[in-house]
């Protein structure tokens, strides 16, 4: 199924059809379902495919649906998660998208659309979603492309295609949207990060590194689950990177590890398709010396860690900090 949007961007579509009058919140779209095809050549089959998209809920517009095919979209940054695989970001322009009341060819849909080519990533059968509110949705779904090369994503990873065999409406799958909130706090080094205990599900994380080999890293728990974060980092000079890393706590980079540097733009993503549930660390080493602002985006937003969860860990880290000592905090520019 090759879904079109009839070649009219989501700017024009505003100017044409109005803004949806909502009140500025992030909010995360997330579609899981299971695809086979291929990333960066690579092969997967049967796989868990999660594609989520982080995006405000100012930035929702109205469609006409008897040419778009969808109501209402939402215009964000958008990444994948495949298990077995890892996490990549899309490059093409992204919307989280809805049919809300009006179905196309009998369906009503909610899900992730790739605006540049006109065509469906993954969607489900939601109706009367209006992408302003929190949701969870478990059904049917699936691909909303059909496969085939001519529907070939670009990603940070490769190209994402998926299997021409592959039905579009077949397989479960689930709708999410996750209402966040955002954190301005600095990190830790690795033997002592911040502990993230938001009681609200967090979308993102923000603070400025500055100093060479500074670490700036944060402590969550995870529930378990596909996970994806993103960093990307602003006003950095020339020649200096950024590792970028999470995992286990302790080494912080069993999940997977990126250097930023200017050749990516200073962003990265990294994930895992299935987590298991635990407590993890996610964050940055610093090699140069400018002071820069970074963001950490956790495209699978964090949410309240399980009951006592917080206060074993806490336990365990004030062991770690009387056995081993904690290094001095560096200083800040």
């Amino acid at each position: 199924m090759r879904i079109r949007f009839e070649g009219l961007s989501l700017l024009a579509a505003a100017c044409l059809l109005g803004t949806i009058p909502a009140r500025a919140v992030p909010i995360t779209y997330i579609v899981q379902t299971t695809a086979s095809g291929t990333l960066n050549g690579v092969p997967f089959t049967s796989a868990g495919l999660t594609v989520a998209l982080s995006g405000d809920t100012s930035g929702i517009v109205s469609l006409n649906p008897a040419t778009q095919n969808f109501s209402l979209a939402n215009p964000g940054a958008a990444t994948l998660v495949i298990s077995g695989l890892g996490a990549a970001a899309f490059t093409d322009t992204m919307a989280a998208v809805s049919t809300l009341n009006t179905p196309f060819d009998g369906l009503y849909a909610a899900g992730i659309l790739d605006t540049t080519q006109d065509t469906m990533v993954a969607l489900a059968e939601v109706q009367g979603y209006n992408l302003a509110a929190s949701l969870s949705f478990s059904g049917m779904g699936g691909l909303g492309n059909g496969g085939g090369t001519q529907n070939t994503f670009p990603t940070t990873g490769g190209a994402l295609i998926f299997a021409r065999q592959q039905p579009p409406i077949t397989v479960a799958a689930s709708f999410s949207a996750i209402l966040t909130t955002s954190l301005t706090n600095q990190g830790g080094p690795i033997v002592a990060p911040v502990v993230l205990t938001e009681t609200t599900p967090l979308g993102q994380v923000n603070g400025t590194i500055s100093g060479n080999n500074a670490q700036d890293y944060y402590s969550f728990y995870w529930n378990g689950g596909a996970f994806a974060a993103s960093a990307s980092i602003t006003n950095a000079l020339a020649g200096t990177s950024f590792q970028f890393s999470a995992g286990a706590a302790g080494s912080c980079n069993s999940i997977g590890s990126q250097t930023l540097n200017a050749g990516d733009g200073y962003s990265g993503t990294i994930g895992a398709g299935n987590l298991a549930p635990g407590q993890y660390c996610i964050g940055l080493t610093e090699n140069g010396t400018t002071d820069p602002n970074y963001a950490i985006t956790f495209n699978t937003p964090l949410t309240a860690p399980e009951p006592g969860t917080f206060l074993l860990f806490s336990a365990g880290v004030a062991v770690m900090v009387a056995v081993g000592g904690i290094r001095t905090r560096k200083s800040r520019n």
